[in-house]
């Protein structure tokens, strides 16, 4: 297990120099008694040599925060600020060829879909591997299925009701096969989710990946299943892994106890549920995923409540890099408001300091 550079609590960085001073003071103050405690008792030369190198493991943590001594260079070279997450799948069923088509018209830049493998070994995009999830009384795992034998997927009575379902063909509510979508988008960048533990899986999709040449446009992991992120680092180095949800705890973890950054990263990219949930991924971290080369990317939806203002805003805070959402027009508007309150924040700022020498210049002329 190779991974560890900072703290997160901000007055820890405080504890090493009191500390210090606190120490220095007391073997001032007891020098004579501390000479014969050194001589005659091992235990304590033994307590006084763990907290010296306790206090210099505190303070080289946090110097070592603002730096990174792994070298990264930042892999992701388009836009990734809107992505959708499986598509438009408020007006249309998820992980579907139609869905992503109305994420992009909304202003999505990449789309994060889910994959399996069928029992004739074709790569379809669905998120569960029981077919029960998606309505009607469907039951049986994707991997014990043919691909002829899948149902089409169901609109839900919401998007029934919607007015540009009113004129659906059948085939689009097909499931669709990964290489489909690779034909249909080759310039849309993917983030593809492994929902199985299938090896297999990960050699074929490598396969297709290569073929179409979208190593540059890819990326790719599980969030349940870590030992098929290590498959995939093994498999192509050169398509960007993103961390399964263990290793985001981890990751966590060591950034708590400091030990962050003097621990190698084989990831890419870090995606998180949400900011309601997982509160701890804080500002300072992902400053240091940042300085690695790694973007973070942020779940909107809390409790099915797409693009919340409040939750965006929290989402700003922590400078996460990207946000993944249900409707990626709204979250499209939300951006371009952001955009626009900026600009405007930015011309105030130029016409007060406009204003400002123009009032010294006249004062210069009146004296």
């Amino acid at each position: 297990m190779v991974d560890i550079i900072r703290f997160s609590i901000p007055f820890l960085v405080f504890i090493p120099f009191a500390s210090m001073i606190i120490i220095t003071k007391y073997i001032l103050d007891n020098y004579d008694i501390i000479q014969e405690f050194l001589v005659y008792n091992k235990y304590y030369q033994y307590g006084l040599l763990f907290i010296i190198l306790l206090l210099i493991y505190i303070l080289c943590s946090f110097v070592l925060s603002g730096f990174v001594i792994w070298s990264y260079k930042p892999k992701l070279s388009y836009p990734y600020e809107n992505i959708s997450n499986r598509g438009e799948r408020i007006s249309f069923p998820e992980n579907t060829i139609e869905s992503i088509k109305r994420a992009l018209n909304g202003g999505a830049q990449v789309v994060l879909i889910d994959i399996q493998l069928t029992k004739d070994k074709k790569v379809v995009l669905i998120r569960n591997e029981d077919l029960s999830s998606i309505g009607g009384n469907y039951s049986g795992k994707i991997k014990n299925l043919n691909y002829s034998e899948l149902p089409k997927l169901v609109l839900t009575e919401k998007q029934k009701g919607l007015l540009q379902n009113s004129k659906i063909d059948e085939d689009q509510l097909q499931i669709p096969l990964l290489d489909e979508i690779f034909k249909e988008f080759p310039d849309i960048p993917f983030i593809l989710n492994f929902v199985s533990d299938s090896t297999e899986l990960v050699d074929i999709v490598n396969e297709l990946i290569k073929e179409y040449d979208r190593e540059s446009i890819t990326i790719w992991g599980s969030f349940d299943h870590e030992k098929i992120g290590r498959y995939l680092f093994e498999t192509n180095k050169k398509i960007p892994l993103f961390f399964s949800w263990s290793r985001i705890v981890r990751i966590v973890f060591y950034d708590f106890i400091g030990a962050l950054p003097f621990i190698n990263i084989n990831e890419s990219v870090l995606i998180s549920r949400n900011i309601k949930k997982y509160s701890f991924l804080k500002y300072k971290l992902n400053m240091h995923m940042n300085a690695r080369g790694i973007p973070v990317f942020v779940f909107s939806n809390i409790n099915d409540i797409t693009n919340d203002i409040n939750v965006l805003e929290n989402i700003r805070k922590v400078r996460a890099n990207g946000i993944i959402a249900d409707d990626s027009r709204l979250l499209t508007e939300y951006l371009n408001s952001v955009i626009e309150k900026k600009r405007k924040e930015r011309e105030n700022h130029i016409n007060k300091y406009t204003n400002s020498q123009s009032n010294i210049q006249n004062n210069k002329k009146m004296n």
